[in-house]
């Protein structure tokens, strides 16, 4: 995407509307983080949440730092969907954004199943689960599918566009790690 476009979608987010200089400012200093490499730790406060989240340039972790709790309009409209007491899945959580909300959500009488393929991200997720102590996450390291199987899980320079090939199916260039999928029964 050329400059000017990404500077028109930059603008046209709720978050950089709400404070301009604030997004700007974190998006100067997430760059800065990217090239350390430093981790971040950010606040969610709405759901009292510290999650980390590994410092590269590309994907949803920059995202997450500079929106924060803007980061996608639906993240503010959970707690009309879920509530005290219920299930909730999370199918490719990545780093658990949306695990420790709905944790927060359902609260320790009910429970989140949080899936994730990626190995770096699902060691970030844990972390992010234990940090808030939100023991009634349940982590898997799979993908989920149609069918149980093996696949390949291809890894992007942006982490959140990761995908899964059945074995045997071609792969771009991206780099790939063999793991196994949970079906649907």
């Amino acid at each position: 995407m050329a400059i000017a476009g990404k500077v028109r979608w930059l603008v046209s987010q709720p978050a950089f509307r709400s404070k301009p200089a604030w997004v700007v400012a974190r998006l100067a200093w997430w760059w800065f983080r990217s090239r350390i490499p430093c981790p971040a730790i950010i606040r969610l406060r709405p759901w009292d949440l510290m999650l980390q989240l590994p410092s590269r340039w590309r994907g949803v972790a920059k995202l997450a730092y500079a929106f924060r709790e803007r980061y996608e309009p639906e993240l503010v409209i959970l707690d009309r969907l879920v509530g005290p007491g219920q299930v909730a899945v999370d199918v490719g959580a990545s780093y658990g954004i949306y695990t420790c909300i709905l944790a927060r959500l359902v609260g320790p009488t009910g429970r989140v199943y949080a899936f994730e393929p990626a190995a770096e991200a699902a060691a970030v997720l844990r972390r992010n689960v234990e940090r808030n102590g939100l023991g009634w996450v349940e982590v898997h390291q799979l993908a989920c599918g149609h069918a149980s199987g093996s696949g390949v899980l291809h890894h992007e320079p942006d982490p959140s566009r990761n995908w899964l090939a059945a074995s045997g199916e071609g792969g771009g260039g991206s780099r790939g790690t063999a793991g196994r999928r949970g079906g649907a029964g």
